[in-house]
């Protein structure tokens, strides 16, 4: 895991040119040129933030009622190790009371935890005619 690590500097430069020329009385054509990025820097703007491949973990319970969905809220919504969690170590560790089902299966890890996933835009270029009368 990286701790105290920061994104790469946002620079954005664009530019804008606007140009008008008379053509007769009341018209004129206009020219614009828009480039956004012109200089086409390419900065990470986010990361892989989720470690467990599912998202999630899903400690098991014994049932309670019917329909129960089984799942320990308890140790969700105390705090607990995720670490444990992800290995199905301390509180995650054994079988469900009364059953052979595992409290908590190993997870996987995401593989692209921590790998950049969304980035700058590039050089987007936009060119305008316009006849105003």
């Amino acid at each position: 895991m990286v701790n105290g690590a920061r994104s790469d500097p946002y620079f954005q430069t664009d530019i804008s040119i606007h140009h008008e020329v008379p053509v007769h009385e009341g018209m004129r054509m206009e020219f614009e040129l828009n480039v956004l990025n012109a200089l086409n820097h390419r900065s990470v703007l986010g990361v892989a933030s989720s470690i467990l491949a599912t998202g999630s973990v899903s400690p098991r319970r014994a049932s309670r009622f019917t329909d129960d969905p089984l799942l320990d809220w308890g140790k969700l919504m105390n705090g607990f190790n995720y670490i444990d969690a992800a290995n199905a170590t301390g509180a995650f560790a054994g079988v469900v009371p009364g059953t052979t089902t595992a409290i908590q299966s190993k997870l996987v890890l995401n593989n692209q935890y921590g790998m950049p996933n969304s980035f700058q835009a590039g050089r987007n270029v936009r060119i305008a005619m316009r006849f105003v009368f």
